[in-house]
């Protein structure tokens, strides 16, 4: 199994999402810390709080963890894993990561309502993203711009997830936020004859 690297700053600084909050941390180890206490000052099962924030990490920023080959992206990521095309450039990701900001701010600014489905379905999206080759996770760019993206993203979806959707990436054809993506309907939604043939859109 894969572990982060303590000396190595992911973008957006050293943070987990325990619910719909996210958790910030100066290092790995304070992290680690502050899930602890979230879950015990909330009165939560503890569990495996290093585990998780060590699956977190890795799913996100595989490159990022000790262990982690990229010729086996797999060895860093504990199922349910996301696949990353290693093909896709840095620079391609810094554009999906722009795309996903004015995807995500054009909705908010649109002044509609975003209806949201339940949570059931947006799972079942979720476990078909997430064996998807088109979904890239934001492993590389500028930090800010990613905390940008994704605290856009989060507002059009109400801050929600499930147990698959914070691993998974955005969509490299649709270019936009596929966590966000599998809680809205699919009329408001971009369409693309060059979607691959087991997506959720198609259906």
């Amino acid at each position: 199994m894969a572990k982060p690297n303590g000396y190595v700053v992911p973008p957006g600084g050293w943070h987990y999402y325990e619910g719909d909050v996210r958790l910030e941390a100066r290092s790995l180890p304070a992290l680690y810390d502050s899930v602890m206490m979230c879950r015990t000052g909330n009165s939560r099962p503890l569990g495996d709080y290093i585990g998780d924030v060590d699956t977190y990490l890795c799913g996100q920023f595989p490159e990022l963890c000790v262990g982690y080959s990229p010729s086996n992206p797999t060895t860093s990521q504990p199922a349910p894993t996301a696949i990353e095309v290693s093909a896709y450039s840095p620079t391609q990701i810094q554009e999906l990561i722009n795309d996903v900001t004015v995807w995500a701010r054009n909705l908010l600014d649109s002044g509609t309502v975003t209806h949201l489905v339940g949570d059931e379905l947006a799972e079942e999206r979720a476990k078909i993203c997430i064996k998807c080759p088109q979904s890239q996770v934001f492993s590389s760019g500028c930090g800010s711009c990613i905390t940008t993206a994704n605290r856009l993203s989060a507002s059009v979806r109400q801050a929600r997830h499930t147990a698959t959707s914070r691993i998974i990436g955005a969509c490299k054809i649709l270019r936009h936020d596929n966590q966000t993506a599998i809680f809205m309907e699919k009329h408001n939604l971009a369409k693309s004859g060059d979607l691959p043939e087991h997506c959720w859109l198609n259906e």
